[in-house]
């Protein structure tokens, strides 16, 4: 069977759609895989030399408005004045940018580590073998990584992509939300048979990976003796109201 040539308006359609839903690129044949690339690359040169145009002027942010998207709530040009003139390039790719953080989750799909600090592309060295810290089944990582988005900061995107998808990250996740939120969660996922590891596993994960924010708005790690009791079917009290769950906004864990 021939397969389909995409034409340039295509690999267009499908960038724009796999920088919205990053992990749409894991349904991608490798042919549609290497045409993403080669727009990715041609998106990376974009963005670098909009950044470099911005820099020599960063007071003027209307050269930034016309060519970027940037992240809600920033005003980088206040912002990189406090920064050393070295650091400006990579703290806007990294933290102003919202299309090169988005670039570097999809470089990450493909298999790339898109580095800022110099400004090219490296291949991931995987781990062999390639021992997963959570598996879930492969039909909940999109609807579990556009859920918990909303709930993380756009900076740990990345991180938070790789954690569905099983791998270890070298920071932690700061879920915006009550502990017992999460674990509710996690105790549906595992309930629908959505994780294939083990309970106790996930436990020790969420330990791991995971903060959560308690009354007064302050980070804290997950603790694993609380986590058991909201682990635990018969203590319906330490795990959030029906009509409080936020768990209830994924269709897959309604009850």
């Amino acid at each position: 069977m021939n397969k389909k040539i995409l034409s340039n308006e295509e690999v267009k359609t499908l960038f724009d759609e796999v920088i919205e839903h990053p992990l749409f690129v894991l349904e991608l044949t490798e042919y549609e895989k290497s045409k993403l690339l080669e727009i990715a690359f041609d998106e990376k040169d974009r963005i670098l030399k909009n950044a470099l145009i911005y820099l020599s002027n960063p007071s003027d942010v209307s050269i930034l408005l016309e060519s970027e998207e940037i992240r809600v709530g920033l005003n980088p040009s206040e912002t990189l004045k406090k920064i050393p003139e070295e650091l400006r390039l990579r703290y806007f790719l990294t933290e102003v940018s919202e299309t090169a953080i988005r670039l570097k989750v999809l470089f990450a799909n493909l298999g790339y580590d898109l580095s800022f600090d110099f400004l090219k592309l490296r291949p991931i060295e995987e781990p062999q073998p390639d021992i997963k810290e959570i598996i879930f089944d492969s039909s909940v990582i999109e609807t579990l990584f556009e859920f918990f988005k909303n709930y993380i900061s756009v900076d740990q995107h990345s991180d938070l992509n790789l954690l569905l998808k099983g791998k270890p990250i070298s920071g932690r996740i700061n879920f915006q939300h009550k502990q017992n939120q999460l674990a509710d969660i996690f105790y549906r996922l595992h309930q629908n048979k959505f994780i294939q590891t083990t309970i106790e596993n996930t436990k020790t994960w969420l330990v791991k990976y995971f903060n959560w924010l308690d009354d007064s708005n302050n980070s804290k790690p997950c603790n694993k003796h609380s986590l058991t009791d909201s682990f635990t079917p018969s203590k319906t009290n330490k795990r959030p109201n029906e009509n409080e769950s936020i768990a209830n906004k994924i269709d897959l864990l309604k009850t």
